[in-house]
């Protein structure tokens, strides 16, 4: 009797064992059916891990294991160049917001700035082109004076020349005061010329100035001068003399008288 217990006890056992160990191996292990996107594979669950074939699953893609169900969720991997792409987006619209005042006020006062200097430089050229239409018409001036000088003397040369056929002496300039100045110059040309260039500066004549109750500056010696020398001194004391005079202020237009002594001529101002 204690025999076959023993046996059954055995065969129990042997029985009993194997069918303990195969029921918690099922438990302990159990098979999944898992999917990734399109593609579906088996894993494998060992007492909670997971195992899987990794080259099954797709390339690209992130694997999670949920341990309670047994289940296996794929999801899209982050793409990080995508997110920081996104936050410098979002940085960059934040700053477009926060100092587009700023800018939009810079950017006006740039543009009032470049209004400012094209206003300067047409007025620069404007003054420019003033200028240089004063010089040519100081040029005409001068030489209209030249011409209507030269017309002067030919006319008071021609008059003289009546005059002395008439009465049997030779005349002398109006304006001189002391012997007549050597033929080599034309001192009715130059005193003529010299009162057309002062009109056309608009200045006056007046007759009761002399040398001894008027200022003038230094006389032109006929005696060392040429023709055009002389000229070129007597319009340059008329210059000193605008110059001088419409500096101050007065109600009439500078006055002067142009006279000779002797060899000289004195451009008087008073």
């Amino acid at each position: 009797m204690n025999k076959v217990k023993k046996i059954l006890k055995i065969g129990g056992l042997l029985f009993v064992l194997p069918a303990v160990m195969a029921g918690v191996c099922l438990m302990a292990i159990r098979p999944l059916d898992a999917k990734s996107g399109e593609a579906g594979f088996t894993a494998v669950s060992i007492l909670g891990h997971v195992w899987m074939p990794w080259e099954q699953i797709p390339s690209g893609k992130v694997v999670t294991v949920d341990n309670d169900l047994y289940q296996i969720h794929t999801n899209d991997p982050v793409d990080e160049e995508a997110v920081r792409e996104a936050a410098v987006a979002a940085t960059e619209k934040i700053a477009e917001e926060r100092y587009s005042v700023q800018i939009a006020e810079l950017e006006k006062q740039l543009d009032e700035v470049n209004a400012e200097l094209e206003t300067a430089n047409a007025a620069l050229e404007q003054r420019a082109a003033e200028q240089a239409a004063a010089e040519r018409r100081a040029a005409q001036q001068k030489a209209a004076a030249s011409r209507a000088g030269t017309q002067a003397a030919q006319q008071a040369a021609a008059s003289g020349g009546s005059a002395a056929v008439g009465n049997g002496q030779a005349s002398t300039p109006s304006d001189a005061t002391g012997p007549a100045a050597p033929s080599a110059v034309d001192t009715g040309v130059l005193i003529a010329n010299g009162h057309a260039y002062a009109s056309g500066k608009n200045m006056g004549v007046n007759s009761s100035l002399t040398i001894g109750n008027a200022g003038y500056f230094n006389p032109v010696d006929i005696t060392v001068r040429s023709q055009d020398s002389a000229q070129s001194d007597i319009y340059y004391c008329i210059d000193q003399i605008a110059g001088m005079m419409g500096t101050v202020e007065q109600d009439h237009p500078p006055v002067y008288n142009i006279v000779q002594d002797g060899n000289k001529i004195y451009v008087l101002y008073g």
